[in-house]
């Protein structure tokens, strides 16, 4: 996502970027006062009881935030790490979509941990996983082709309406989201270029709706955007006047 973040587009610019990088931050540091004793990060800071999704979201979150040279408490990346192994592995309580999510999570990091035995599992068991799910668990399996080929067969179907639920935090939005993200990463390698524009109308079409979309709308739609704009490759943008304020990512 930092490739999507204008820099330089007022001349406070730079004072902006250090008060987000504070903010992130300290949300790390927050993530490590709730950590509970299982490794486990609770719904709400403060809580007692751990939340698998909730877990999984911010190992994502801390490794990303690593990447991208954030300050991560030291604890951090590993207890999280240690918490998502335990669901993928059946070891700790979780829905099914929640073991994949952190399948998919950890597939995000470096990790010397083979979790293929586990992953196959999840692919027999991916009717409980939900479209989000099959759409998660085909990223994941990067390297079983036959898998995720019928896993994008699954989920290049119309997407079933659904209310926002707060406690799965699904909704008809979030699941075209992670839908559209999986089908982005995968179809090139086996969709004619005709088929995958209309994978981009798709999600233009997406985004370019009204609705007052959720913190995590939000997020899935910029990832599939943000996908699709490393797929083609834009040309950078020329500016003939180069004195005028332009961001760096150009």
């Amino acid at each position: 996502m930092e490739n999507l973040r204008p820099r330089q587009i007022s001349p406070n610019a730079e004072a902006r970027d250090a008060e987000y990088r504070t903010i992130i931050e300290r949300g790390m540091q927050q993530f490590d006062e709730s950590l509970l004793e299982n490794g486990m990060l609770p719904y709400w800071p403060g809580g007692t009881s751990g939340h698998a999704y909730v877990t999984a979201q911010a190992f994502w979150a801390v490794n990303e935030a690593a990447k991208a040279g954030f300050i991560v408490p030291e604890r951090l990346p590993q207890q999280l790490r240690g918490a998502l192994t335990k669901f993928v592995q059946r070891r700790a309580p979780a829905t099914e979509f929640d073991r994949v999510f952190a399948l998919f999570a950890l597939s995000q990091s470096a990790t010397t941990e083979d979790f293929t035995d586990d992953a196959q599992e999840m692919y027999l068991r991916r009717s409980q996983a939900g479209d989000e799910g099959r759409a998660l668990l085909a990223i994941a399996l990067n390297l079983i082709a036959k898998e995720q080929e019928q896993l994008l067969r699954e989920i290049d179907v119309p997407i079933k309406e659904r209310a926002f639920d707060p406690l799965t935090l699904t909704s008809t939005t979030r699941a075209e989201a992670i839908c559209t993200l999986a089908l982005r990463a995968i179809a090139p390698r086996i969709w004619s270029p005709e088929k995958q524009r209309g994978l981009r109308d798709r999600l233009l079409t997406l985004l370019s709706s009204s609705a007052s979309f959720s913190t995590q709308e939000n997020l899935w739609l910029l990832l599939a955007f943000k996908s699709l704009v490393e797929a083609e490759n834009v040309e950078p943008l020329k500016v003939a006047d180069m004195k005028c304020l332009v961001s760096r990512n150009l």
